[in-house]
């Protein structure tokens, strides 16, 4: 096919078209100069491991599609063997489809290229939306910058998939108030293509958004003047037309989805999108006047206010900026005068104090402090499905787009009224740059400020030895430590994330990884292998500790370890060097090298071991005790408990009943010793071995010791304690605190 360079050239709205896009692609590659420069290895780094998810993203849908025939949504490739559901992932199927084969050149290129894309594509579709409404070229470049460049766009992108590309948003609106407008077949596909896109090159989440903005559209056309361009069959099939296009071609994501809301899937996300946990991550009042933690030159303005409300700095950044606060005014107050109670702008007025008071949570926070004033947010989030928006901050794209709107207008205020002064302002060219260098002052990113690049780009580097490993032939998995998230740093799932994307070079299940919506079940299979939760206990500087109510010795915790490890089928632990210090790797390299022998590979990154030889030579000849369900240490209960002394912190409590497996390879008797505590009264409690009622036990007032002969048989042995009819009747949150348990030993 010929491309005709002519008559491109010729068509002046494509050549526009062209030379805005262009435009914004220069502000984002002078932004994001890091990027620019190194293009093909450098990584955007957020505040954990979603960026890492991403890059591993568009390598796993080509790779499940095309290479293992299987659904992207499910996947044993992550937390194996148990798997992960990912349809509450942010996948954006069709951004990763089109990077495949940018991915030739490394996936940082492919992340990259679709970052300076989708800068300069929403750029572009703002300034298609707001030269429709307003007819004005510069103030609609503005309002196009306005929209790409915020601050929360640059901060969301910068780690979130499904928030690089935001570009389909204004195409929606604008094709929506076209169909309006003119009924018109073309505007009705170009309304419902530009939805999946943004659906599915973005996610639900801004459907959602979407979604809510054509309502007002439709709720406000219902009750104005203009109410006859919706009430009219014409407007009605169109619409109908919308929405089975968008399901029907939908359906591949939305089917699993309802089955996933169905079978409780989503539960995770449901029960985070609870009102305190929408707080900790709601914008402060301030956040939307105070400049970004992205903002290189005004960054030391705010830094202590950053400090104050640093619960995810990424999820508060709302910052709207004062030139365009001042073309927000100025345009109300020209509608104002006209004196039609600004009936040319009510539309867009009344959605931005609906999508300003579902960005700012719950209840308003000023300050730090949080107030009993409820805001929108309050009700919507009790909302089933929708709440999957979590984090009410994001409204703030909506938020963005309409005050791109706004300065457009107030733009073209302006160039109206100094049309006719002598001042430098008179000419729009003049204006237009005096607000952009503004804009760019208020809007600026960190590559403008080179001692901060380094703390908010990461490496798009993997060691060679993952791509050995991908080499080897055989299903095994692997695990790569530290593999559980570390909540007292500011990156708590960085190292998971890092095992995802060195997951693309071997190709092979990783115990553990990363997905943007875990469950306690995944988490509770990779604790069954007490290596993992030592390594996690050593970032916290505890040492190679294993907390359990079993009381472990060295040997006991080995043979557990190696037993999982066989069970997970897992052929080779891997070391990331720099998630510990010297002391920590010293010691973990330390009891690996005792428990596998010496590694296969060592590097100032990374260390290897193979498992197979201490699997073979140890599996299957001693016993392995371990417990079964979710035990709680009774610290973590202190805090709110009504009485809790150091006994009471130091037992571990689950509901009734309470599981411990032992795993005999013969068959013989053991003594079982363990400490009890009860919480309420004397009361006996129950001991059963695999489903036979085998012991009952009468607890005194206070923590005693007690010891058990119990029968074993080969295989699995369950022992399951239980107390009936007693519960810790002082606070209803822990009525299945009955009894404590604690030094559990067998011997």
């Amino acid at each position: 096919m010929k491309i005709d360079i002519k008559s491109i050239t010729e068509n002046k709205v494509l050549r526009e078209y062209l030379l805005v896009g262009a435009l914004y692609l220069i502000i984002a590659m002078v932004f994001f100069w890091p990027l620019t420069a190194n293009i093909t290895q450098a990584v955007p780094a957020g505040n954990g491991g979603d960026e890492y998810q991403a890059l591993w993203t568009f390598w796993w849908i080509g790779y499940s599609l095309f290479t293992l025939h299987t659904s992207p949504l499910l996947t044993s490739y992550v937390y194996y063997p148990i798997g992960a559901n990912l349809i509450s992932t942010p996948l954006a199927p069709i951004e990763s489809l089109l990077t495949i084969p940018l991915q030739v050149l490394g996936l940082p290129f492919a992340m990259n290229f679709m970052i300076f894309l989708g800068f300069t594509l929403s750029g572009l579709f703002m300034y298609i939306l707001a030269f429709y409404i307003t007819k004005n070229r510069y103030g609609s470049i503005i309002g196009g910058f306005i929209y790409s460049f915020s601050a929360i766009h640059i901060a969301q992108a910068f780690g979130h998939l499904h928030w690089i590309n935001i570009e389909f948003i204004p195409l929606f609106i604008f094709s929506f108030l076209m169909l309006i407008k003119e009924k018109s077949q073309k505007y009705a596909l170009l309304s419902a293509a530009s939805f999946l896109l943004l659906t599915f090159m973005g996610d639900i989440e801004q459907a959602i958004m979407s979604g809510i903005f054509a309502l007002i559209i439709l709720i406000y056309y219902l009750f104005a003047e203009e109410r006859k361009s919706i009430l009219n069959t014409r407007f009605a099939f169109l619409l109908l037309e919308i929405l089975l296009i968008v399901f029907i071609l939908g359906s591949p994501i939305f089917i699993p989805m309802a089955s996933a809301i169905k079978n409780g899937v989503l539960s995770t996300v449901n029960a985070q999108a609870s009102t305190p946990y929408t707080e900790l991550y709601s914008p402060d009042l301030l956040n939307f006047i105070v400049p970004g933690f992205m903002n290189g030159l005004l960054l030391p303005l705010s830094s202590n206010f950053f400090n104050l409300v640093s619960a995810d700095t990424a999820e508060r950044t709302v910052y709207a900026g004062y030139t365009v606060i001042a073309l927000l005014i100025i345009a109300l107050y020209a509608e104002y005068k006209k004196g039609n109670k600004l009936k040319d702008v009510r539309l867009w007025f009344v959605a931005l104090v609906i999508f300003f008071l579902l960005s700012i949570g719950p209840y308003i926070q000023i300050g730090g402090a949080l107030t009993p004033i409820p805001s929108l947010y309050l009700l919507y989030h009790h909302i089933p499905i929708l709440n999957v928006l979590r984090e009410p901050g994001r409204f703030d794209i909506i938020v963005q787009l309409i005050l791109g709107i706004f300065a457009a207008l107030g733009f073209a205020e302006l160039e109206k009224r100094l049309t006719s002064s002598k001042s430098f302002l008179s000419k729009s060219m003049n204006l237009f740059i005096v607000i952009g260098l503004l804009l760019v002052i208020e809007y600026n990113t960190i590559p403008l400020s080179a001692s901060q690049v380094s703390n908010h780009y990461g490496n798009g580097y993997i060691p060679k030895v993952y791509s050995e490993l991908g080499s080897l032939p055989g299903n095994f998995s692997v695990l790569i430590l530290p593999a559980l998230p570390n909540y007292v740093t500011g990156a708590p799932e960085k190292y998971p994330g890092y095992a995802l994307y060195y997951q693309t070079a071997f190709k092979k299940p990783v115990v553990g990884g990363y997905v943007g919506r875990s469950n306690t079940t995944q988490l509770t299979y990779m604790q069954n292998i007490p290596l993992i939760t030592a390594s996690s206990y050593l970032e916290y500087g505890e040492g190679m500790s294993y907390p359990s109510p079993i009381n472990y010795n060295y040997s006991e915790i080995s043979n557990d370890t190696l037993f999982w490890l066989a069970e997970y089928n897992t052929a080779f632990v891997s070391v990331i060097r720099q998630a510990y210090n010297v002391s920590e790797q010293k010691s973990l390299v330390s009891y690996l090298y005792t428990l596998l022998g010496a590694p296969v590979y060592e590097s100032n990154s990374t260390v290897v071991f193979s498992t197979n030889n201490a699997i073979t030579n140890n599996v299957g000849k001693f016993p392995i005790y371990y417990t079964n369900g979710v035990w709680v240490p009774g610290w973590q209960y202190c805090q709110n408990a009504y009485s809790c002394n150091v006994t009471f912190g130091t037992m571990w409590f689950g509901e009734d009943p309470r599981y411990i497996n032992v795993i005999e390879t013969s068959g013989r008797s053991i003594n079982m010793s363990f400490s009890a505590l009860p919480l309420t009264s004397n009361s006996d409690i129950y001991i059963y071995l695999n489903g036979n009622s085998y012991a009952q036990i009468k607890l005194g007032s206070s923590e005693a010791k007690y010891s058990l002969r119990m029968n074993l048989t080969k295989g699995i042995n369950q022992i399951a304690f239980y107390m009936p009819n007693s519960t810790y009747a002082n606070n209803a949150t822990y009525q299945y605190l009955n009894f404590g348990i604690k030094n559990v030993t067998f011997h």
